[in-house]
C-alpha cells in the first residue's frame, strides 16, 4: 500500500478541494471535527470524472444529522441516496472506508454504522477530493492509502 501525503489537507471551506490524490483503490480514514463547524454538508468525492460529471459522494449531512452515500451521478445503472443516523457525541464523524472499482464500503464511527453500495463510474474517474457546502470544517485527521490490485 502506498500513503499519500495529506498534511495540508486540514480545513475544507465552502469548497471542492482538489487533494492531487488519483485511484480507483483506496482505503481512506479520516476525522471531521463539529465543533465549530458550519457547513450544512461535508465529505469526500469519489471516482470524479469529468464528462459527463461524475461523482460519488460520502459524507455528513449537519441538518439531517445523517451520514450518507450519494450515488446519484456514480455513472451508469445505480442511482440513490444512503443514509443512516449516527452518534455524534464526541463531537465528530470517523469515516472509514474502501473504494474498489466498483463498489464502496463505508464504516462510521469505528463501525457502529457501515454503508456498502454497488457503483459503475468510467474508468477514467478517478479523482479522489473533499467538499464542504455552505461553511466549513476541519478535518482532523485524514489517511489516504493506495491499494494494491489482487488480480495483477
Amino acid at each position: 500500500m502506498e500513503q499519500f501525503d495529506t498534511s495540508a489537507l486540514r480545513k475544507v471551506d465552502s469548497q471542492v478541494l482538489d487533494t492531487g490524490i488519483r485511484g480507483d483503490l483506496l482505503e481512506v480514514k479520516a476525522r471531521f471535527s463539529l465543533a465549530g463547524a458550519t457547513a450544512e454538508r461535508f465529505g469526500f468525492m469519489l471516482r470524479v470524472g469529468e464528462v459527463p460529471f461524475e461523482r460519488t459522494l460520502v459524507g455528513y449531512d449537519r441538518m439531517a444529522k445523517r451520514a450518507f452515500l450519494d450515488r446519484t451521478l456514480s455513472g451508469e445503472a445505480v442511482t440513490g441516496v444512503r443514509s443512516i443516523d449516527i452518534d455524534t457525541a464526541n463531537n465528530s464523524v470517523d469515516i472509514h472506508l474502501f473504494l474498489d472499482r466498483s463498489s464502496v464500503e463505508v464504516f462510521l464511527n469505528e463501525g457502529e454504522q457501515v454503508i456498502t453500495s454497488r457503483i459503475y463510474p468510467s474508468e477514467s474517474s478517478l479523482d479522489f477530493k473533499l467538499f464542504a457546502e455552505n461553511g466549513v470544517v476541519e478535518l482532523e485527521a485524514l489517511d489516504v492509502w493506495q491499494l494494491k490490485d489482487i488480480w495483477k
